[in-house]
């Protein structure tokens, strides 16, 4: 009886696991072919160039988008050219949400944090971006939606957007600002204030733990300060 009872305890343990290509793996995958739906999108605060097409080719271990982008899925750091651009660039998986930090060195440096989120549907691909200037820093939302999304986008911005990473050529919605940011300096100071989250490392309770005991913890975003993770 007692074997009998395990078999079918394993059986069901091993349906119930998720199989490849299951709801699970679909909703951490990005690949498509994605239009800006600039009427749903909120990009104004953020003063910088805004594809309105991104076509994103996801691997197991990688993703490259239209706008020269490499992230490694392992959380190694990567780099690569935008333009006049040098940006180095580290991810994570938050649950289904995929948060991607990126360094920008150039005639202006800056950060840009953004969390990349799927639709239930797969139909739309949600993008929350802070970026940070200095100690200034604004957010926006991008909402792009996908090359199959029937609802209000025009059909013609669809039937414009190129069919491969290659062809793709994205046009810029905003200009740059031409502000300039001084040089960063030799120690970087966190602003008096600045909301940091933090995730506990090792276990704290009421019965084992003391006064004096040392307690370990772990940012959970990068910090940034004029424009560099400190």
């Amino acid at each position: 009886m007692f074997r009998a009872s395990f078999a079918v305890t394993l059986i069901a343990l091993i349906f119930s696991l998720p199989a490849p290509g299951s709801a699970a793996d679909l909703e951490r995958d990005f690949s498509g072919k994605w239009t800006l739906d600039s009427g749903a999108s909120r990009v104004q605060a953020l003063a910088m160039e805004i594809e309105t097409v991104l076509i994103v080719v996801q691997q197991e271990d990688a993703i490259r988008s239209s706008n020269n982008a490499n992230y490694a899925l392992d959380g190694s750091e990567t780099r690569y050219r935008n333009g006049a651009e040098t940006r180095s660039t580290a991810v994570k998986w938050e649950g289904a949400a995929l948060l991607i930090n990126t360094l920008v060195s150039g005639a202006a440096d800056y950060t840009i944090m953004d969390r990349w989120k799927l639709s239930g549907d797969r139909q739309t691909l949600t993008i929350t971006r802070q970026v940070m200037r200095g100690i200034a820093g604004v957010e926006g939302t991008l909402i792009y939606r996908s090359e199959s999304y029937r609802g209000e986008l025009p059909r013609a911005e669809r039937d414009a957007a190129p069919a491969t990473v290659e062809a793709a050529q994205p046009r810029p919605l905003l200009i740059r600002p031409e502000a300039r940011i001084a040089p960063r300096p030799a120690e970087a100071v966190i602003p008096e204030g600045t909301r940091i989250a933090l995730a506990l490392r090792n276990s704290v309770d009421t019965k084992h733990s003391r006064e004096g005991d040392r307690v370990y913890l772990e940012t959970v975003y990068q910090v940034a300060r004029d424009g560099r993770i400190v």
